[in-house]
């Protein structure tokens, strides 16, 4: 007995031995390794009243409905007198009711499911059906969908394991298969799994799609089957094979050893009896000659055996493309290359972007990367329900799916064929590349002809692309970023490239999914709708500005619909739904209304589309309305106004409160880069721990002051000062830069000279303590390091610039700027802020100091984790603040007293700073009423650690409902306007 089995074997005697001591049963005491005639029963239970009961304790990769297994227990049974028996592992567990049965597989069983249940709730679960079958003389009422799950996932669960090792074995031993597994690897992105996990996930792979082969033909092999049919008067099957005769069943019929060819050739004839090629052709994928031996061929066997006794033609068919789904549990869809989307996103998506018809009455329907095949077929159900009433291959002709992961694909083209198993499946229209190997104008690389708008062979175009494109990092793109960003090219007018190499042309920092959007542009119709699931980072990133270029130059933006945590189980915290619609006309495009959508609540999906479609009428395009209502928010803006607005950045209109979007919108703003003549961040000097010195440890070790000039390190640092003087730090930077200059300049050195010549003057000078110290820096390897070795002399940070105002690039509670009155060096965790001319410090300092200027901060910034907030210098200078420019001089001088007063400290001087600024902005927000807004968004930060996720807590928590309209747009928008009608 192995260490796990025993281990298990240990845990389920203990728990059935608590349970009979604890309770009132009829059973008496387990008895663990019970001898009999055979050999010892792993465990026993007796029990005069009830029925003895005898279980089979396996490892993990063995599986508990092998016909050796089974014999092992009834003869154990038998020798004991028994009246039940039960064979399992830690996963799986089958009590059989045996009444004489030949066939191991004809004995009827009950069956447990023990992943994810507490031992001390299954038996007495257990038991009670031990009772059961003792009184009754029969097993109690389990649904045939239950059993044969039950089934299929033992048998995968106890054969993956074997096939995780032959893979390994194989490996490096064969050059095919070795060549293929690395190509697998590459394609579905798992480089950044151990090998130990590339073969898990292979032999997991493997047993899935075996295991849906093999119930998949079989639930086909019934429908082969003619009965007498009394209406035609002759037996008549439900579905025809080309020869007329029924297919052979997959057990028997064959020896061990040839039980592989055995399959291979029943497969390869129903592809020609009927078709399926893509469920049963693996072309030259790695699985079509995955590594088998004799204890797989074995287990194999015996599965085969158990399918085939079971009444799977008893299984409701429209349960069968959930079974596939379920076999695979979620916490391994991830790890398997499956991204599990909820039903009802997809439902949402579908039943949006589908219309009721189109030009041959039929919508055509593409997912681009199908995955399990979630989107097509709810796809196929949005089809089931057109008027016209289509045939099941009329709608199976209108999808088109694609993946470049033969796993999912599989399972996409058995959940499509399982749609409807009673009508025989001609042609399934899924294809195994990668999408960006495909355009419209291509013929038909299918595995039978798309119907396209010209019978030419021509994939053609679609009336809806749908789906949940894969996330993958632009530094992990397969097999280069060339391959997904070469589509690029087609895009813009005739002979030129935008979009590749021209004006609006693509950062190479995008991630996969914004190109699976741009390509997916060239096979829609006009007016055809993409509703795919993405993560936000386009509304947050720089790489999001030409993006959204790009949108707003060939669709209408319908809507961007986010999730806080009450509106599903599985939030999407960092992803919402994008809801687009070609259209060729720019006017269009610009009066179009773009919907940035929340939901709170649970809401059925045609509740969602409803609130999608619903049309809100804004009287002007700088004219911005908020609805809130208990399921959901809903802001609406004119799409002109989000393509002439001078920031990217649109993740407030999901997550922010209504208070903050009404600021950051504010007319009276402007970017912050606006104000400022320069900003920089502080000295990276390499090495913290070197390069800044305590003032007590400079003295100890005797460095001369000419070396050291004080310096803030970070923002603890900072307060509860409001300004910055010599006082504010005893915290030094080593400062060698006008040394260093003074020896370059005394003579002709060679750049490579130098570091040693300024250490030679150095110990000449009489600084030795300095020259010990840099040593001693030397001896610890800090020369070694990036930053510091890049530098002509490596302990030389360079010319220190100064600022007026040092801003911290990171906080976690309480933002300040402070005036850096001593001109004071700052470390890189602080931003170096030059006003620009005409732009008055403490005026500036005043904005940056408000409440409005946090709330900003809060929006706009990155979490990081552990509740911090960071702001990148991009997210810095593009930070909507008030414009001073435009200011009078009241207005400024208003800003400015306060600020003093905030910098001096005088009690309430905040709050006066924040009325200032409010009331200039001609905002209704109380002054109270913002400040407790962005403390509790802080707060929720911090304890949670993600923006989006507090910002919607608190939006959900706290909004009134009602509808709120407010202008946006900027001072300069409004000149040009007023000049137009000059």
């Amino acid at each position: 007995m192995s260490a796990k089995e025993a281990k298990f074997h240990g845990i389920l005697y203990t728990r059935l031995l608590d349970y009979v001591e604890d309770n009132d049963t009829l059973f008496d005491e387990p008895v663990s390794e019970k001898t009999t005639e055979s050999g010892f029963a792993d465990i026993y239970v007796p029990s005069a009243l009830n029925g003895e009961l005898v279980i089979e304790v396996k490892r993990d990769d063995i599986y508990p409905r092998d016909k050796e297994v089974i014999k092992q227990a009834r003869e154990y049974t038998e020798d004991l007198d028994a009246d039940f028996f039960a064979t399992c592992n830690s996963n799986d567990l089958f009590l059989f009711h045996y009444q004489g049965e030949i066939e191991v597989s004809d004995i009827d069983f009950y069956y447990f499911n023990l992943r994810d249940v507490d031992l001390s709730e299954a038996i007495p679960q257990l038991l009670g059906v031990v009772e059961h079958v003792h009184e009754a003389q029969s097993l109690p009422d389990q649904t045939e969908r239950e059993r044969i799950v039950g089934v299929l996932r033992s048998f995968h669960s106890s054969i993956w394991p074997t096939y995780k090792g032959l893979a390994r074995e194989k490996y490096g031993s064969n050059e095919r298969f070795t060549q293929q597994f690395d190509e697998w690897v590459q394609e579905n992105d798992y480089t950044d799994l151990d090998e130990e996990e590339q073969y898990e996930v292979a032999g997991k792979q493997y047993a899935y799609l075996l295991t849906n082969k093999v119930l998949f033909y079989e639930v086909i092999r019934e429908k082969t089957k003619s009965t007498y049919d009394p209406e035609v008067g002759e037996s008549v099957a439900e579905i025809e094979t080309e020869s007329g005769f029924e297919l052979d069943p997959l057990h028997g019929h064959t020896t061990l050893e040839n039980l592989e060819n055995h399959l291979q050739n029943q497969f390869e004839t129903i592809i020609k009896e009927i078709d399926y090629e893509p469920i049963f052709d693996d072309g030259a994928s790695l699985f079509s000659d995955f590594p088998q031996n004799r204890k797989t061929l074995t287990t194999l066997q015996d599965f085969l055996e158990n399918i085939e006794a079971e009444s799977i033609t008893r299984l409701d068919e429209d349960l069968l493309g959930e079974i596939y789904e379920e076999l695979i549990p979620a916490d391994e869809r991830k790890m398997l290359g499956q991204y599990y989307t909820p039903p009802k996103i997809a439902e949402t998506l579908a039943s949006w972007a589908i219309p009721d018809r189109s030009n041959d009455g039929i919508p055509r329907v593409l997912d681009p990367a199908s995955g399990s095949g979630t989107f097509t077929v709810e796809a196929y159900q949005q089809l089931e329900q057109l008027p016209s009433q289509p045939s099941h291959q009329e709608i199976v002709d209108h999808l088109v799916s694609i993946d470049i992961n033969k796993f999912p694909l599989h399972l996409t083209a058995l959940n499509v064929a399982s749609q409807n198993v009673s009508e025989k499946t001609d042609r399934i229209h899924t294809h195994h590349d990668s999408f960006f190997n495909i355009s419209p104008d291509v013929d038909a690389l299918f595995s039978s002809k798309v119907h396209a708008e010209a019978d030419d062979g021509e994939v053609g175009l679609f009336d809806a692309a749908i789906g949940n494109p894969p996330y993958i990092d632009q530094r992990r793109l397969y097999p280069d970023k060339e391959h997904f960003r070469k589509h690029l090219k087609q895009l813009g007018p005739e002979g030129s490239n935008p979009y590749y190499d021209g004006d609006k042309r693509f950062s190479k920092r995008c991630d996969a999914y914004i190109y699976f959007i741009t390509h997916a542009t060239q096979f829609l119709n006009d007016n055809g709708r993409l509703g795919y699931i993405v993560p936000t980072k386009w509304m947050m990133t720089g790489y999001g500005e030409e993006f959204q270029e790009f949108l707003h130059d060939y669709y209408k933006i319908r809507a961007v619909v986010a999730f806080g945590a009450r509106a599903f189980e599985d939030a999407f915290v960092d992803g919402a739904l994008l809801m687009i619609e070609r259209c060729d006309d720019e006017e269009e495009r610009r009066n179009n209304v773009v919907n940035f959508i929340r939901i709170k609540e649970e809401m059925d999906a045609e509740d969602i589309v409803d609130t999608v479609e619903y049309e809100i009428d804004l009287d002007g395009s700088r004219e911005m309305m908020v609805l809130t209502r208990d399921s959901y928010r809903t802001v609406a803006v004119r799409q002109e106004y989000l393509m002439e607005r001078e920031s990217s950045k649109l993740g407030h209109f999901l997550s922010a409160p209504q208070e903050f979007i009404e600021l950051l919108e504010n007319p009276h703003t402007t970017s912050l880069k606006n104000l400022l003549r320069d900003s920089s961040r502080g000295v990276t000097t390499g090495d913290n721990d070197f390069f800044l010195i305590d003032e007590e440890d400079a003295k100890s070790r005797g460095i001369d002051e000419r070396f050291l000039t004080p310096v803030i390190r970070w923002i603890k640092q900072m307060e509860p000062q409001t300004k910055l003087t010599e006082d504010s730090t005893d915290v030094y930077l080593l400062d060698t830069h006008d040394y260093v200059e003074e020896v370059k300049s005394s003579g002709n050195l060679q750049q490579s000279d130098l570091e040693e010549r300024v250490k030679s003057r150095l110990r000449e000078d009489g600084y030795t303590a300095l020259w010990d110290y840099i040593r001693e820096g030397e001896a610890q390897g800090v020369n070694e390091k990036r930053t510091c070795a890049a530098r002509d002399v490596w302990f030389d940070v360079g010319e220190l610039e100064r600022a007026d105002i040092l801003h911290p690039k990171g906080f976690k509670y309480r933002l300040f700027c402070l005036r850096n009155v001593d001109n004071i060096a700052a470390n890189n965790r602080l931003y170096r802020l030059h006003p620009a001319r005409g732009v008055d410090t403490k005026v500036l300092l005043g904005v940056l100091n408000s409440t409005v200027y946090q709330a900003a901060v809060e929006t706009l910034g990155r979490s990081e984790g552990r509740g911090m907030l960071e702001l990148s210098k991009g997210d810095l200078v593009s930070l909507p603040v008030l414009d001073v420019r435009q200011l009078d001089d009241d207005q400024k001088q208003a800003i400015k007293d306060a600020f003093i007063e905030w910098e001096s400290g005088v009690e309430g001087a905040q709050d006066e700073l924040d009325e200032v600024i409010l009331e200039i902005m001609d905002v209704e927000t109380d002054v109270d009423e913002l400040q407790e807004i962005r403390e509790a968004v802080t707060q929720e930060r911090n304890d949670r650690g993600t923006t989006s996720e507090v910002m919607v807590s608190r939006v959900d928590t706290l909004e009134d409902v009602g509808t709120h309209t407010f202008t946006v747009g900027t001072e300069a928008e409004e000149e040009a306007e007023l000049s137009d009608f000059m």
